[in-house]
């Protein structure tokens, strides 16, 4: 059983950590400052040195900051074009996504996107067809799948970011076609055949406001099915969906 002193001292501990916690701010200079924040206001951050807790309060444009990182790893994002310097949006690790391109083909479509530090995105998505659409693809369809996307924002995550990255399929196809020699030719009954597709994609994520978000990508490269000709066609495939951030 845990004393009365012992349990003073946790608390001691873990007051002491809250307090002398330290954000880092990154400012446009690139230097990076390790700090205490005490005040986040629309013009002005004011902080204090982590080492002279009892020291004066430091305050700095917040046209000046790029980012604040508080210790739990959550970010704020300021618009550096603003005057005022306003605060951009919080950075939410994790979103939960609704593929809308899938819809409109005949498949219902999820993901779940987590955010990898500043500058990389991890996704994994999956659809799974919901009705026959002919008319998007005659002769080959894609039935379901599973994807998994990794992303880099090369100029970092901001409202309105561009990422380039690699996407990775698997999943169920259909497949139907001509067949054509020296004395004739007839339509081969479409098959469901398994493949793997890898695609290079580009696009781009729009941060709507703190909780949603809105992903456009193109992707293109090959998919390959397990059938006894491994038939290989070109892909090329757009995506968007939007996503509800925690």
């Amino acid at each position: 059983m845990i004393s009365i002193k012992t349990a003073l001292i946790i608390c001691l501990i873990v007051l002491t950590n809250s307090l002398f916690a330290q954000h880092t701010i990154k400012l446009y200079s690139g230097d990076t400052l390790r700090v205490k924040v005490t005040e986040i206001t629309e013009r002005t951050t004011t902080y204090k040195l982590p080492n002279y807790f009892d020291g004066p309060a430091i305050i700095i444009s917040n046209s000046k900051i790029e980012q604040i990182v508080y210790p739990n790893g959550e970010v704020i994002s300021f618009d550096k074009d603003s005057p005022l310097g306003k605060e951009n949006f919080i950075h939410k690790k994790n979103s939960i996504e609704i593929l809308l391109s899938e819809i409109s083909v005949g498949r219902l479509g999820f993901g779940y996107n987590r955010q990898l530090g500043n500058n990389f995105n991890l996704r994994l998505s999956g659809a799974f067809r919901i009705s026959q659409n002919q008319l998007f693809y005659p002769n080959f369809d894609i039935k379901n799948y599973l994807s998994l996307e990794g992303m880099y924002f090369p100029l970092g995550h901001r409202r309105v970011a561009f990422f380039t990255g690699l996407k990775t399929m698997i999943g169920q196809s259909k497949y139907g076609y001509y067949y054509n020699d020296y004395y004739s030719s007839y339509y081969v009954s479409p098959s469901v055949k398994t493949f793997g597709s890898a695609q290079i994609l580009n696009g781009l994520q729009i941060n709507i406001s703190q909780s949603f978000n809105i992903h456009a990508l193109w992707s293109t490269g090959f998919i390959l099915s397990q059938d006894e000709n491994h038939h290989q066609e070109t892909i090329n495939q757009g995506t968007i969906s939007i996503g509800f951030k925690f």
